[in-house]
C-alpha cells in the first residue's frame, strides 16, 4: 500500500482521461471526500522511483528485513507459562497461596500466553528472509520488462506500506514496511 505524502493515508490507482488519452495516477483515498489536498502522482513517476529504490537497495542494502522469529523459543515459553499455572494451582489447592494471589498470577500468565500465541501466529505467517531478498532481486532485474499488474502483485507480496515524498517534480520513496 502506498501512503499519501500529505496525510499518510493509503493511495489508490486511478485513471484520468484527457483529449482521448488515459493517464494513470495515484491519489489519496481521502481526496474524494475532500479530507486531503494531496497531489495526484503520475504512475510513471512512481514506477521510476520504485525501480530506482529496489535497484539501489541491493547496492547499499537499504531494505532491512527482520530476521525470522524462532518459533521453538516461543513454544518453549508457552509451555513454561502453562507449567507455572499448574504449579500455582497446586500451591493454591495446598493452601500455600491466597485465592487473590492465585487469580492475579494465573491472569498474568494467561495474558502472557495469549501474547506469545499471537507472536507465534505472526512468526509462522512471515515470509522468510531469503525469499524476500530473492523476490526483490528478481523484481529489480525484470522491472522494465514486466507489466503493471505483475509489478503491483509483486510489490504487494513483499511490502506492507510504502511511504513516498514529492521533491520538486520527482517522486521519492522514503520508507517502507515489509509484510
Amino acid at each position: 500500500m502506498i501512503l499519501c505524502p500529505e496525510c499518510g493515508h493509503p493511495m489508490k490507482g486511478t485513471r484520468v482521461s484527457s483529449r482521448g488519452y488515459y493517464y494513470k495516477y495515484y491519489r489519496c483515498d481521502r481526496a474524494s471526500d475532500h479530507f486531503c489536498n494531496g497531489k495526484l502522482i503520475r504512475y510513471e513517476k512512481l514506477d521510476k522511483a520504485f525501480a530506482e529504490y529496489i535497484h539501489d537497495a541491493f547496492q547499499i542494502d537499504r531494505i532491512e528485513i527482520k530476521e525470522e522469529t524462532n518459533t521453538k523459543d516461543i513454544q518453549r515459553e508457552i509451555k513454561r507459562c502453562k507449567s507455572k499455572i499448574e504449579r500455582l494451582k497446586d500451591l493454591y489447592v495446598d493452601g500455600d497461596i491466597s485465592k487473590k494471589k492465585y487469580k492475579n498470577d494465573v491472569g498474568e500468565l494467561n495474558e502472557k500466553i495469549y501474547d506469545l500465541e499471537q507472536k507465534l501466529l505472526s512468526a509462522e505467517n512471515k515470509i522468510s528472509h531469503d525469499h524476500i531478498r530473492e523476490n526483490l532481486k528478481r523484481l529489480s532485474e525484470f522491472w522494465g520488462l514486466i507489466d503493471d499488474n505483475t509489478k503491483m502483485e509483486s510489490i504487494r507480496g513483499v511490502f506492507d506500506t510504502i511511504t513516498v515524498e514529492i521533491q520538486g517534480n520527482d517522486v521519492v520513496i522514503t520508507d517502507h514496511t515489509l509484510l
